[in-house]
């Protein structure tokens, strides 16, 4: 019984968050590239609206996070391929 909900539970987690416009899994390379690009295009470039609920609590914090642990590096001009 226990194995099956550890299954489950596991299954849920791996797969694409419904709630997430990315489709991709929460915090892998392309939820990240995809989450970059949203804020740039919303934020920076303002090419598309800021409307309430445009970023994801987790997308935020994320960023947050990832921008603080590389404070300081020089930011890279080739941005790779990534997908989900």
């Amino acid at each position: 019984m226990g194995v099956m909900n550890l299954r489950k539970r596991l299954q849920r987690l791996e797969a694409p968050n419904p709630g997430d416009p990315s489709g991709c899994l929460l915090y892998s390379p392309g939820w990240f590239h995809y989450w970059e690009q949203k804020i740039y295009r919303v934020f920076v470039a303002k090419t598309e609206p800021a409307e309430r609920g445009c970023l994801t609590i987790e997308a935020y914090r994320a960023i947050l996070v990832a921008r603080a642990d590389h404070a300081g590096e020089e930011p890279s001009e080739e941005r790779p391929n990534l997908s989900c």
